[in-house]
């Protein structure tokens, strides 16, 4: 059974403010560990890219 829903924990990451994954794991009281950093590996790529597409849409209505 996993301790944690990661899924979950990466929708609220990548909708979150925080600049890393590191913070935003100390901020839920999530230690950093290897299985930690396993689970956490896309989060901030994909946060970016999300980042990425909302300013790529922003971009255009301004037009």
């Amino acid at each position: 059974m996993a301790k944690y829903d990661w899924k979950q924990l990466e929708k609220e990451y990548i909708l979150s403010n925080y600049k890393s994954v590191s913070s935003f794991l100390k901020d839920r009281g999530i230690s950093v560990s290897g299985s930690t950093k396993k689970s956490t590996k896309r989060m901030e790529r994909k946060k970016g890219t999300k980042r990425g597409q909302k300013e790529y849409q922003n971009s255009r209505k301004s037009y």
